[in-house]
């Protein structure tokens, strides 16, 4: 999946991200496509990896009204997020407490942990908002490169932490991942149209998703 020719925008995204954890080490929290890919990165094959255009941050309030005097952001009210441009990178920007995102900031920031000098939501984060974001974009572009993300996600997640999928991982939920499984679609493009490497990983998927489906069960 992974371009070379987009290495250098990747890098230009990977360096605005440190430039912002750098201002706010404490109060952003990479999500999206660029957390799924660095989750990922030490976890997958390189060619299985898909690399992001854009970039998504979870902010505090505090750190918010900080970043305003720092760049020019623009809201966007009926999405609840806010977004700037910086070094040719659109980023969208939710804030603590003005989002309609499904995990609260407070949850995200618990249990986030820093990757290559910025600090990303978990994989069962990331796995719960990646649902919202398919449910939204099912049957677009978008909803096939979620759905790419989401069997990502799952073979990130070695140790299934219970306390979050409890909450996150219902029986709708779980339906969506076990029909995405059923699918040899994503795991063929996710391979470059491989099929020995797409079905191992469509293999390695089904047996990563019934091992955390047994944490709620």
């Amino acid at each position: 999946m992974v371009d070379e020719n987009e290495n250098s925008e990747w890098e230009k995204i990977r360096k605005t991200f440190r430039e912002f954890s750098e201002w706010f080490p404490d109060s952003l929290i990479v999500i999206g496509g660029v957390a799924v890919y660095l989750r990922s990165v030490d976890k997958l094959k390189q060619s299985f990896l898909e690399y992001s255009h854009d970039g998504d941050f979870y902010l505090s309030l505090v750190a918010y009204s900080e970043l305003r005097d720092l760049e020019i952001v623009t809201g966007n009210p009926r999405l609840k997020k806010h977004q700037l441009i910086k070094n040719g990178v659109d980023f969208d920007i939710y804030v603590e407490r003005n989002n309609n995102l499904v995990v609260p900031f407070e949850e995200a920031f618990r249990f986030s942990t820093i990757i290559d000098g910025v600090r990303v939501a978990c994989s069962e984060h990331l796995l719960a908002l990646k649902l919202e974001a398919f449910k939204d974009r099912q049957g677009s572009p978008k909803g096939e490169k979620d759905a790419r993300d989401l069997i990502r996600i799952v073979l990130t997640i070695d140790k299934p932490v219970q306390e979050i999928l409890s909450i996150y991982l219902d029986e709708e939920n779980r339906k969506i991942l076990r029909d995405i499984g059923r699918h040899p679609e994503p795991f063929m493009v996710v391979s470059s149209r491989n099929a020995h490497d797409a079905s191992l990983l469509r293999q390695q998927y089904q047996s990563a998703l019934t091992r955390i489906e047994k944490m709620v069960w």
